[in-house]
């Protein structure tokens, strides 16, 4: 049931722009109609939930181990995009990218949007699910 960000067809940006980059709306609607609304809810509050101890745990990670990141980062990204959080998931996508390529400079650039991409995608998530 992940989505990441894919261009268009046309050429034309993908379906991440189309929601400000923070939440894709349609496919979160398709997740709607596989499992319901309640069932969409359910998973929203569990993410929002453990989303800031990840976070807070992707922090203490950032300048001990490398590896250990970038799986991290993977983790949430995967949430993330399992619920729409375009925006989220692409930049955990770059910073386990750059953390496995042990980019320090692109790490630490990256790392430093983190928490404001967290916040935007729960707080949408919230606004958008009634989570």
């Amino acid at each position: 049931m992940l989505r990441e960000e894919r261009p268009a067809a046309d050429g034309a940006s993908s379906a991440v722009e189309e929601t400000a980059g923070i939440l894709d709306i349609a496919y979160l609607d398709d997740l709607k109609e596989s499992i319901g609304a309640d069932g969409v809810r359910d998973i929203a509050r569990k993410f929002i939930g453990t989303l800031d101890p990840q976070i807070a745990e992707l922090a203490l990670l950032q300048s001990v181990n490398g590896e250990r990141y970038a799986k991290a980062a993977h983790k949430i990204a995967s949430a993330a995009f399992g619920l729409g959080l375009m925006g989220l998931g692409n930049l955990l996508r770059e910073i386990e990218n750059a953390a496995l390529a042990n980019d320090r400079k692109t790490v630490d650039h990256l790392a430093r949007q983190v928490a404001d991409a967290a916040r935007k995608g729960k707080d949408r998530l919230i606004r958008t699910v009634g989570a």
